[in-house]
């Protein structure tokens, strides 16, 4: 594949991020009710740039199911059936996988189920963008309404935690619907109070859980991203000619896999910066809520928080490629 490299300069900047808010949580500085603002306006564009990453793992697993097949053409990879299937279609609704639990499915199930696990990981973020709502909603005296909250997680639990184990990207999702489950009763309690302080550290350890296992969900998919590489790479250097033929339709190896190949290093790329943007947001919160103990101070933290909220917004800019 291509160099992998670009953009790291763009991450940088959600590591600034977390690093400023690591700064406001030790020196205690700013009026955290600008500051927690601040970090839910940015949490906001964070979280629009990274809900791509829910169709990943069924474009991912397409992709890696194909090579399987090309592979099976070329002799390489074995089949479970009693012959080879003769086209693409007949390959992808009949050929046995394993899925994570050791199950025997057809790739058609297990990319289908991979494709479920990607509804869950939008549905939690989109249950983390309700919270910065609430947030939003108590820093600067706005309404909100907690049931939708409330709707959304029961949701995003429900789907979370029906995936159980069948892949390592449901293993690590379904791990998240307790959390998501218990994120809503707190907002709902802490939107009742109109305690802006107590209620963001009182959720910090919800926060951190349901990033940790967003983070994962990732990792899972830069697996998966790399597999259907290793598999690519296997047909192409079995490959004698350009295109192969008998035992099914012709099919032009050279043009498929280079199209492939850039587009399994685009979704490497992506994965990359959506770890690196979650993984800020989870160190941006924990200052957040250890920030959320102690007295408002100076001017110079709320500057650093303007600094923070533009970091992300730069962050969302370089992810325009993709869209």
């Amino acid at each position: 594949m291509a160099d992998r490299s670009e953009g790291g300069v763009a991450i940088s900047h959600i590591n600034t991020l977390a690093l400023t808010m690591v700064g406001l949580a030790i020196c205690g500085c700013g009026h955290f009710g600008d500051s927690a603002g601040s970090f839910a306006d940015s949490q906001a564009h964070v979280i629009a740039a990274t809900r791509h990453a829910a169709t990943m793992a069924y474009e991912t697993c397409r992709i890696s199911a194909t090579y399987v097949y090309l592979g099976q053409r070329l002799g390489i990879e074995p089949t479970r059936l009693p012959k080879l299937a003769a086209s693409w279609p007949s390959f992808y609704e009949h050929e046995q996988t394993k899925d994570f639990a050791g199950q025997t499915v057809t790739w058609r199930e297990y990319c289908e189920g991979l494709d479920k696990t990607g509804g869950a990981f939008d549905a939690a973020l989109l249950v983390m963008r309700a919270y910065g709502d609430a947030i939003v909603a108590l820093a600067r005296a706005k309404a909100f309404d907690a049931s939708n909250l409330q709707t959304a997680a029961t949701g995003a639990s429900g789907l979370a935690t029906a995936l159980g184990a069948t892949s390592s990207l449901a293993s690590s999702i379904s791990g998240a619907g307790p959390v998501l489950s218990q994120l809503a009763s707190l907002v709902a309690g802490f939107v009742r109070s109109g305690k802006l302080k107590s209620s963001v550290h009182s959720a910090g350890p919800a926060i951190e859980a349901l990033l940790r296992n967003m983070i994962a969900y990732v990792d899972g998919l830069d697996a998966e991203v790399s597999l259907a590489a290793h598999r690519l790479h296997n047909v192409v250097a079995a490959t004698e000619s350009p295109q192969i033929g008998p035992g099914g339709p012709v099919i032009d190896v050279a043009v498929v896999a280079r199209d492939d190949d850039a587009r399994l290093n685009a979704l490497h790329l992506a994965v990359a910066q959506d770890k690196e943007a979650l993984d800020g947001l989870r160190r941006a919160h924990a200052a957040l809520a250890a920030a959320a103990k102690q007295p408002d101070l100076d001017k110079d933290a709320q500057i650093a928080v303007e600094k923070l909220a533009k970091a992300l917004q730069e962050l969302q800019a370089t992810r325009e490629w993709r869209e």
